[in-house]
C-alpha cells in the first residue's frame, strides 16, 4: 500500500463515496460522472446489489492519483535553476502580444 493509499484509508475508510471522491479530485459529481463515461478518467464503481449509488475502492482512487503524480513529477525541470521565468504582467510588450 503506498503513502497515499494510506492516507486515504484513513480518511475515508475502505470505500469512499462519489461525492467523497469528486471532492477530493476537484471536480464536481456530474463532472466526475461525464468524465467516467467520456473514458477520460479510468475509475470504475464497485459493483454492490444491495447498495444503492456508486462508491468506488479508496485504493483505486489512490493508485489514480499516484499515477497522476508521478507523470506530473516526470514533465518537472530538473531543478528551479532550468526553468524559465514566468513574465509578469509589467514585462510583457507589444512584441509578445502579437
Amino acid at each position: 500500500m503506498t503513502n497515499t493509499a494510506a492516507q486515504l484509508r484513513t480518511q475515508y475508510g475502505p470505500v469512499m463515496s462519489t461525492e467523497e471522491v469528486a471532492a477530493l479530485l476537484k471536480m464536481s459529481v456530474a463532472a466526475l460522472r461525464m468524465a467516467r463515461s467520456r473514458k477520460k478518467l479510468r475509475l470504475e464503481p464497485l459493483d454492490i446489489d444491495w447498495r444503492r449509488g456508486q462508491i468506488y475502492s479508496t485504493d483505486e482512487v489512490a493508485e489514480l492519483i499516484s499515477s497522476w503524480l508521478v507523470r506530473t513529477s516526470a514533465s518537472r525541470p530538473e531543478s528551479v535553476a532550468d526553468a524559465q521565468p514566468i513574465p509578469s504582467a509589467q514585462n510583457i510588450t507589444r512584441a509578445h502580444c502579437s
